[in-house]
């Protein structure tokens, strides 16, 4: 159990951090609104990978 949870807590970093990454060095410009989806779906993804992560180790 702690393993998958420390898996999860580390795709949730990667993936918080990709984004950070992109909205600090992005040479474009985006709008709050764009912000808001593109933090959604970054997250959205993560709990994708962490629930996939979950599923795969009860097999």
């Amino acid at each position: 159990m702690v393993v998958k949870l420390v898996i999860s807590l580390i795709i949730f970093a990667v993936l918080n951090g990709i984004l950070v990454w992109e909205l600090l060095w992005s040479a474009e410009p985006m709008s709050g609104k764009v912000r808001k989806r593109f933090f959604a779906a970054v997250n959205a993804a993560a709990l994708l990978a962490s629930l996939a992560v979950f599923i795969w180790f009860e097999l």
